[in-house]
């Protein structure tokens, strides 16, 4: 029997990492703003337990460093992209330390990599499973899981969900541009959600502690709005550019989980939340400097003005003057 809830680590670090080429490429346009602003990275996560997939407090480090945990969630800033190890303790369970691959990012981006941690009580051994990376395609995870429309999936089997954030005044008037700081509000995921269904209990509950294990997270449910969120807030362009709109690529991994009892094979497919990054797309030819709003002519000169809303906006943000 294993107790161990390290067994994916080199699986999804290694899946993580090869988001990075994708996002970079596929899911928005690289532009070079200047000036640049280095990269902010986050780590963040949730303590499950995983015999119940509810949130835990417990004692978390990062790299060896005292994080805040509050109603078992914590954030906490890294100096960059690489490994980083993460470390949970908590009275009555096993103690966890996983690493995980903080997913690089470009200049003025934010990269938010998920470190979810499963802790089994003590005394409490994992059912013995087995997990192996999926290949579900964007028509079957739209279909079956409810993933929106515009979902991809990348030749590893990574799963990519954009969308683009117009720039909001604080009274909810779009603009084309702006140059000043830009607050903005959107969520990160966590958890996973999973297919697994069954008539007999015991065998529903086996799967949720063994997906939960194994995966090092907590089942949130079977659809993708039943990922858990949690509030991500960030000002960008406090360098001044020419800022348009800001894109959210969020990234998920996918498994499938197999248990055997009583001789009867279950199987079931999963998709566990892995990162997110927020990319500001900038208009790097500076076109606009005669009408920014710094300038006083914003509603006259067809670009800040009151122009209608753009795309699907799933979070926002508000002009921020700092």
């Amino acid at each position: 029997m294993k107790k161990s809830l390290f067994g994916l680590s080199a699986k999804v670090a290694m899946a993580v990492l090869a988001v990075c080429s994708f996002v970079l490429t596929s899911c928005y346009e690289k532009q070079a703003p200047s000036p640049k602003a280095d990269p902010v990275y986050y780590v963040v996560g949730t303590v499950y337990d995983a015999t119940t997939s509810e949130a835990i407090s417990a004692t978390v480090t990062v790299n060896s460093n005292a994080v805040t945990v509050s109603g078992g969630s914590f954030i906490t800033k890294v100096n960059g992209a690489g490994a980083v190890t993460v470390t949970a303790e908590a009275e009555g369970y096993i103690s966890v330390s996983r690493t995980v691959q903080v997913v690089p990012a470009d200049y003025n981006q934010i990269s938010v990599t998920t470190a979810d941690i499963a802790m089994v009580p003590e005394g409490v051994e994992l059912p013995e499973a087995g997990v192996v990376p999926a290949n579900m395609t964007a028509e079957e995870l739209i279909n079956n899981f409810g993933f929106p429309e515009g979902t991809e999936v990348d030749e590893d089997g990574l799963i990519h969900v954009a969308h683009v954030l117009d720039i909001e005044t604080h009274d909810g008037h779009v603009m084309s541009h702006t140059k000043l700081p830009y607050e903005v509000k959107d969520v990160y995921f966590e958890g996973y959600i999973s297919d697994f269904k069954s008539n007999d209990p015991v065998v529903n509950q086996i799967m949720v502690i063994a997906g939960n294990g194994y995966l090092n997270s907590g089942l949130a449910g079977a659809e993708f709005a039943d990922f858990g969120t949690k509030e991500l807030k960030e000002t960008v362009n406090k360098e001044g550019n020419c800022l348009l709109n800001v894109t959210v690529c969020h990234d998920f991994s996918q498994w499938i989980l197999t248990y055997v009892f009583d001789g009867v094979v279950y199987t079931a497919n999963c998709v566990k939340a892995e990162s997110t990054t927020v990319v500001p797309n900038y208009d790097t030819h500076d076109s606009h400097d005669s009408h920014d709003n710094h300038g006083g002519n914003d509603s006259h000169d067809g670009h800040d003005g009151h122009n209608g809303h753009g795309g699907t906006n799933a979070g926002g943000g508000v002009v921020d003057p700092e």
